[in-house]
This record gives structure tokens, sequence and C-alpha cells, in this order.
């Protein structure tokens, strides 16, 4: 996005005054409305909507898939040099039987050019690429709040695909924290199959073999969906940062930082964008404000995803 020397001495004066162009305060964000259940055919959806223009559409579908081996050690140990994931001592960077007793997480992220005039369509193509690795590292993750485990089926051979589509159908700025925002509503309204396994041995080779059956109108959710973190993004412009920019705040800024953050409050995943710094100081500042935000999303989701609950009963009186 091309800006003008005065729109980019406006923006920097207006952040450095703590009031921005839209009269919010640098740690001020904009409303968003909640709405899932929207798509029948999906085993689960959610719509976020912004004040500031972006909007997202999320649909989750479940397939019976095979387990990746690489799925939960690329989340800690593939990540270039912009992520940085918590691990533990004892994580092996090889295939081992946790990996293949386990589901995973699939996310697609499509827009049209069009929603992001100010950018390059190629630009635009390389950004949905970029978030939608970001949300599979994490959800796909130990530390990404899904209980993966209970996702497989067959070990070793047969698990549950969660694959996770969106769609952004508008953009005012802050795209990744509401995609991942649309995603974590989606994942709890999501309902896969109850799957019945048997296991039987041949008694002339002593081989084990499984069979399988998925239910045509038994269901259950997803385990875990309540600690799936929220990520919060700060963009830095000038000497400070802001929360949930406008698009023209997002082109002044040469550095961001996205921070994932658990129901504890505790960051559990940083990755840094753009080509700028940021000193250790005003590191360490831009994370406590994540904390802050992040907490607060946390119960402004509860609260939405508990309203959408009750009116998904009153429904079905």
């Amino acid at each position: 996005m091309a800006v003008s020397v005065c729109e980019r001495e406006f923006t920097l004066a207006g952040v450095a005054s703590n009031i921005r162009s839209d009269g919010r305060g640098r740690s001020d964000v904009r409303a968003a409305a909640v709405e899932s259940g929207g798509i029948s055919q999906a085993s689960g959806s959610c719509r976020v909507s912004s004040a500031g223009g972006t909007t997202v559409l999320v649909g989750i579908k479940v397939a019976v898939g095979a387990p990746a081996v690489t799925a939960s050690t690329a989340a800690d140990a593939d990540l270039d040099a912009d992520i940085a994931v918590d691990s533990s001592e004892d994580a092996e960077l090889s295939i081992s039987d946790a990996d293949l007793r386990r589901g995973r997480v699939v996310c697609a992220i499509d827009c049209n050019p069009a929603i992001i005039p100010t950018m390059d369509p190629r630009a635009v193509e390389d950004l949905c690429i970029d978030f939608s690795e970001v949300i599979t590292k994490i959800l796909n993750a130990d530390h990404g709040g899904l209980d993966l485990q209970s996702l497989c089926i067959v070990p070793g051979s047969t698990c549950w695909v969660i694959h996770v589509d969106a769609l952004v159908l508008g953009y005012g700025g802050n795209l990744l924290d509401t995609l991942f925002q649309a995603t974590r509503g989606a994942l709890h309204d999501t309902l896969i199959p109850k799957v019945t396994v048997e296991e039987s041995t041949s008694a002339s080779t002593g081989n084990t073999s499984y069979e399988f059956d998925v239910a045509d109108d038994e269901t259950e959710g997803l385990k875990g969906c309540e600690n799936i973190p929220v990520i919060v993004t700060l963009f830095k412009i000038g000497h400070h940062h802001v929360i949930d920019p406008s698009p023209l705040e997002e082109a002044c800024s040469d550095v961001q930082l996205s921070v994932a953050i658990n129901r504890k409050g505790l960051p559990c995943a940083i990755q840094k964008t753009g080509n700028g710094s940021i000193e250790p100081s005003q590191l360490a500042e831009m994370i406590q404000d994540a904390k802050v935000h992040g907490a607060t999303l946390f119960k402004d989701m509860d609260e939405a995803i508990e309203r959408q609950r009750v009116r998904s009963l009153n429904d079905t009186k």
C-alpha cells in the first residue's frame, strides 16, 4: 500500500499522542461479532465480523485419513527463524509412536485479491499461505489446545483429519487475529461422528487387524477446544505499538509481532514479521500487552460461544 508522506506523519503523530485516526487509543480494539453454525453442510463453522470491516468465514470439514508422522514435530522443529514455539527438553525430532496416535489439522485460507486492493494479488496469495502455515503449526502443536490423540482411530494408519477452510469476505486490518478467532469459534462448533473400533487377531498368523465403523447419527464435539490459544498481533509504528490496526496503520508499520496466548495467560508462540527491529524493552512491553488483550479475548469468545450455545438449544426446542 502506497502511503504519502503526509499520511505517514499524521499516523505516526496520532500513535505517539495515543489518539489514532478513528479516536481509539493504542491498545483499544474494535468490536467484533461472532456467529457460529452458519454453514449447515460443514461439520462446524463460524463467522467473525469486525467493526473495522474485516469479515472472515471459516468452515470445518472432518474426514478419515492417515496420520501425518511429522505433524507434531513440524510444529516444534520445522519452524523458520520467524517463529518460536515452546518445546520440552525430551522432544524428539524423529518419528515416534505418539506421532502415529494422533489426528491432524490442515488449514487453507482463500482471499479474492479484489478484497485487499491495496496489496498486489501475488502478495495477497503469499499472505494467505503464510497465515495458513501459522494456524496449522499452532493447532498441530502440543500447546495448540486440541486433544489430537482423541482423533486417532487406528494407531499408525487411520485418524480424523480436521480441514479448516477460511474465506476472507472483507478487509479492514488485523486479518491474522480475526482468522484465528473465527477458526477457534468454528472448532468449538464442530461435531465429529462417533467411531467404533473392533480388534481381531488371526489364529494362524497372529497378526492383529482393525475394523472401524463410523456412526451416521451419533456425534461428539472436539476435545480440548476450550484450551485453544488466541493470537494477538502488535504493530510497531514509530516508537510505539498498536493493537487491531487499520489498513493505513498496517502500511505505516515496519515490524509486527504475533503472540499466541494460552488460557493461563502465557505466551506459547511468537512470530515476528517485517524488516524492522524491536528493542528488548519494547519487546517485553508488547508481550505484556498481548497477555492483557489475550485475557480479554478469551472472555469475549467464551461469552459469545455460550450465547450461541444457548441460542442453538432454544432453536431445537
